[in-house]
C-alpha cells in the first residue's frame, strides 16, 4: 500500500453517488419538459415522470444547497398543472431543470 497522501484529492463515493442522482433527475426533467400532457395518456405519463422526479430529488442529501428550491419548484409545478395547458407547468419544470444543471 502507498502511503495517503491527505493533500491529494481522493475520489468521493458519496459526492459521486449524489453527481448521478443529479445527472438522472436533470435527464428525467428534460424527458418531462417533452411530454404532451394535453395528448391521451399525457397526464399518466406527466404523473409518472412527476414521481420518479420527486423520488430522486428527495433522495439527494439535505446538505445539496438547490434540494429545497428544486422541490419547491417541482410542487409549484404541481400546483399549477393544468392538463389542456402545457405552459401551466412547464416553467416550474424548467426552473427546477436549471437548478439541476447549476
Amino acid at each position: 500500500d502507498l502511503p495517503h497522501d491527505a493533500s491529494s484529492p481522493q475520489p468521493s463515493v458519496a459526492s459521486d453517488a449524489v453527481q448521478d442522482r443529479l445527472l438522472a433527475a436533470g435527464r428525467l426533467a428534460e424527458i418531462l419538459v417533452g411530454i404532451e400532457s394535453n395528448a391521451k395518456g399525457g397526464t399518466a405519463r406527466y404523473q409518472e415522470l412527476r414521481d420518479q422526479l420527486l423520488d430522486l430529488v428527495h433522495a439527494l442529501p439535505e446538505s445539496l444547497a438547490q434540494k429545497s428550491a428544486i422541490l419547491q419548484a417541482l410542487d409549484e409545478m404541481d400546483k399549477g398543472f393544468v392538463a389542456k395547458t402545457k405552459s401551466s407547468w412547464r416553467s416550474q419544470l424548467q426552473s427546477a431543470l436549471d437548478l439541476l444543471q447549476s
